[in-house]
């Protein structure tokens, strides 16, 4: 695992965390020095977040940036340039001057229409520079660096509840009661004072999200966001930069190849380290299930596989093994129920059709046994499983008479 402490900082303001190398100094730099030093126009050609004066809404630019905030924050920058300039929409007047008067406030207002406006366009920034009331519904950014924003402000000041509705959690699953358990079982994350954006992604779907932050200027933290009837929700933590989002596969695979009997101290290890860095992995919740089932301790087991299920709920072998051990503990009922959700998202899962037949074997029930049985072959014929206990259920029947 990547270390979350870093000395990384940007070699111009030495505060904010260095994100880009700048052609222009010979040096790494952090954003917001970048998007300070670029306007002067001196940075050279070939660096590709130099400032192009492209033309864009009333002269303004959308350049090369690492995300929305960059973007604002660049735009505000050529607001206050733009302020002094002469404006051909003006006139060839400078608006800091035109704005000295209520009409002259008037007229620039005019030049902004509400149906015109992007959202990402700072406006309230350019209006207050000129001391524009106005009673314009300007639209405001909702996107999701605003929303991981939130989520960082509303977990400092600990509104465990406000911070639930953030999550995609609230809107599928019934998690309220275990999520403040979870969500401050971390204590590095307890401590968070300060933060700053870094970085966003978004995917090319634009329904997942990416946003990186330094937070008391010195911890990697990303979340990961998903788009949810069109708004979004974060659905995972990740203790590091964007790119142990794509490493998490990779890290469930060693977690896999020594889940087994002989090198269980292994897999203890590594699900020690990982689960602090994928604190919300409904992966990382089933193999400490699988770990706690190899080990011969069942509650446990049950506690990480039910986690799991809370944290996707679509997640059939989490829910098949929390079936199946509810099974041999001799809870039919429970583990029924389990089964038949787990058919709700998978209708032809095998397994769980095989051992739905055996528990209504277990109450002689041949019929529903038989009907989940053939349900099982029309599936997959060759289930020798389903064969065995077909034949049972026939030789079962044949003693009765």
């Amino acid at each position: 695992m990547l270390s979350l402490f870093k000395n990384n900082r940007c070699h111009v303001c030495r505060n904010n965390r260095e994100q880009r190398y700048c052609l222009r100094i010979g040096k790494t730099i952090c954003w917001n020095c970048c998007v300070a030093q670029k306007m002067d126009g001196h940075c050279p050609d070939e660096c590709e977040y130099n400032f192009k004066r492209e033309s864009g809404f009333m002269q303004f630019s959308k350049n090369k940036v690492d995300s929305i905030t960059e973007q604002e924050a660049f735009l505000r920058k050529q607001m206050d340039r733009w302020i002094n300039m002469e404006v051909n929409e003006l006139g060839g007047r400078i608006p800091v001057e035109v704005a000295k008067t209520d009409d002259g406030k008037k007229e620039i207002e005019r030049l902004f229409p509400v149906n015109k406006v992007p959202v990402y366009l700072p406006i309230k920034h350019l209006f207050k520079k000129l001391d524009i009331i106005t009673d314009k519904s300007y639209p405001e950014r909702e996107d999701y660096e605003v929303i991981a924003k939130e989520y960082l402000n509303t977990f400092i000041s600990e509104e465990w509840e406000e911070l639930y509705k953030l999550t995609s959690l609230s809107i599928e699953n019934d998690f309220i009661a275990e999520f403040e358990e979870h969500i401050t079982t971390d204590k590095t994350m307890l401590k968070f004072k300060t933060f700053s954006l870094v970085a966003s992604a978004l995917s090319e779907t634009h329904n997942e999200a990416l946003v990186q932050f330094d937070v008391n200027n010195k911890i990697d933290f990303t979340l990961y966001l998903v788009l949810n009837r069109g708004k979004w929700y974060v659905k995972a933590r990740i203790m590091g930069d964007m790119k142990l989002v794509y490493a998490e596969s990779d890290t469930i695979r060693i977690v896999a190849q020594h889940m087994n009997p002989e090198q269980l101290g292994n897999a203890y290890e590594y699900m020690k380290k990982y689960e602090k860095t994928y604190p919300d992995s409904p992966d990382v919740a089933y193999y400490w299930g699988l770990y706690y089932t190899l080990s011969g301790m069942n509650d446990k087991a049950k506690h990480f596989f039910v986690k799991a299920i809370k944290l996707d709920r679509t997640f059939v072998n989490a829910r098949y093994n929390y079936g199946f051990i509810l099974q041999a503990e001799n809870k039919l009922d429970d583990a029924k129920d389990v089964y038949l959700e787990i058919l709700k998202f998978n209708p032809k899962e095998i397994k769980t059709l095989n051992n739905l037949a055996i528990i209504a074997l277990a109450r002689n029930d041949y019929d529903e046994a038989e009907k989940y049985l053939r349900r099982c072959l029309k599936h997959q014929p060759d289930f020798e499983y389903a064969k065995k206990n077909l034949e049972l259920i026939e030789s079962l029947r044949k003693g009765e008479k």
